[in-house]
């Protein structure tokens, strides 16, 4: 895994920050930031919405300000401080999102505008994907389904990355806490006339997470099937302070790269994710162990290999002065490994379980507008009334008069 961060830092980010100091001299915003927000993904181009939506879904937006100011380092630490939104963690030591009272598998993720899924447990570990690369979150509640098509009941969260300026940007972030935890981050990012691109790379990891000191520790009741009848034992899992076997470990790449020519936009977009953690053990639970065929474990478990990686082609282009053509093609590819143990100490592999899939898809939608959204559209509590109106000027005071 070093070695993979090393190869990252060394063939993305070094070339481009010595091309960054070649141009050091090129003029540069007042922005302070060094960056925009990538909008191509959108529904709608204008950044008002239509009536349509205002009238079926509430939208909540999550700026990078606010971001920062809670100090979130994931989407799903982002998402807790949204109303309406519940975020909770799970024995798989991944956060569970719920809006509205409904789960997240009824909730439609995407990433500028792009479908993002995770067939094999139904619903995305938003713990993988840093806020490093976000430029604002929007969290649209309600019937989102007529908007958005399927999974979209409860809502739909739609994770906006970030695109550079014209001024040169370089920032890099180191954190360390308690019990080997610590992040470091960099992204490079520059804008030259029509020409642009933003990279991000990030490295988290922690041996465990505190448990709260009130916890009480109940013993698990765990059921051997093997050889002979199956044997139950019972025997504490957990006992406190650090959660145990919920360590984790995850690198991520971002890459954007666009062009805007004259009344167009056209972006490629690039991610990596290698990911490694624990799942923690039940605590007062009934758990399983198979020894034979088909060898599994829910007692002792771990998820040894994460990869996850996509490629998506944006892009909109203006035909004619009411005609807007957008077009979205994007693959994803993601491999996970599941491993079963028979021992706490999780040394004795009983058997992994791989999964694999991709995704492939695209669509191209035209835009006509002939008149803005809003033009036959009243504004709320405009009153209008039949009649004339006589509206007398005021009488002049005299010149000598006093107020």
């Amino acid at each position: 895994m070093k070695n993979l961060s090393c190869l990252f830092f060394v063939l993305i980010f070094v070339p481009f920050i010595c091309f960054n100091i070649v141009w050091g001299e090129e003029p540069t915003t007042s922005d302070s930031t060094g960056y925009d927000v990538f909008d191509l993904g959108e529904v709608f181009v204008t950044t008002e919405k239509p009536p349509a939506v205002q009238d079926v879904a509430v939208t909540t937006e999550i700026t990078e300000e606010q971001i920062k100011a809670t100090n979130s380092h994931t989407v799903a630490e982002a998402l807790t401080y949204v109303p309406g939104v519940r975020v909770s963690s799970g024995r798989k030591n991944e956060p569970n999102i719920q809006i509205r009272g409904l789960d997240q598998s009824r909730t439609l993720i995407l990433i500028d505008g792009v479908p993002y899924y995770e067939t094999n447990f139904g619903k995305l570990d938003l713990n993988q994907i840093p806020v490093d690369n976000v430029a604002k979150i929007e969290v649209t509640k309600g019937g989102s389904s007529v908007l958005y098509g399927p999974n979209a009941l409860a809502g739909v969260i739609n994770i906006i990355t970030k695109k550079p300026s014209k001024k040169i940007s370089i920032d890099a972030l180191a954190e360390i806490g308690e019990n080997g935890t610590y992040k470091l981050s960099i992204s490079n990012g520059m804008k030259m006339g029509i020409f642009n691109y933003w990279l991000n790379y990030s490295h988290e990891e922690s041996n465990a997470w505190r448990m709260s000191d009130d916890f009480e520790s109940k013993p698990s009741e765990i059921t051997i099937f093997g050889a002979g009848p199956p044997s139950t034992i019972e025997e504490i899992l957990e006992d406190g302070g650090f959660r145990n076997n919920s360590d984790f470990k995850r690198d991520s790449f971002w890459a954007k790269v666009g062009v805007e020519p004259k009344d167009g936009e056209y972006y490629l977009n690039f991610h990596y994710i290698n990911r490694e953690k624990g799942f923690p053990p039940g605590v007062g639970s009934e758990e399983r162990i198979f020894l034979d065929r088909p060898a599994f474990s829910t007692a002792f478990a771990r998820s040894t290999r994460y990869d996850d990686w996509g490629i998506d082609l944006s892009g909109q282009q203006k035909v004619i002065e009411p005609l807007i053509l957008k077009g979205k093609l994007f693959y994803h590819n993601h491999v996970d490994d599941y491993t079963s143990y028979s021992d706490k100490d999780y040394k004795e592999v009983i058997a992994v379980s791989r999964y694999k899939d991709y995704l492939i898809g695209g669509s191209v939608i035209g835009d006509y507008r002939p008149i803005d959204w809003d033009i036959v559209r009243w504004q709320q509590g405009t009153r209008m009334s039949s009649g004339l109106k006589i509206i007398m000027p005021p009488t002049p005071l005299p010149r000598d008069s006093v107020l």
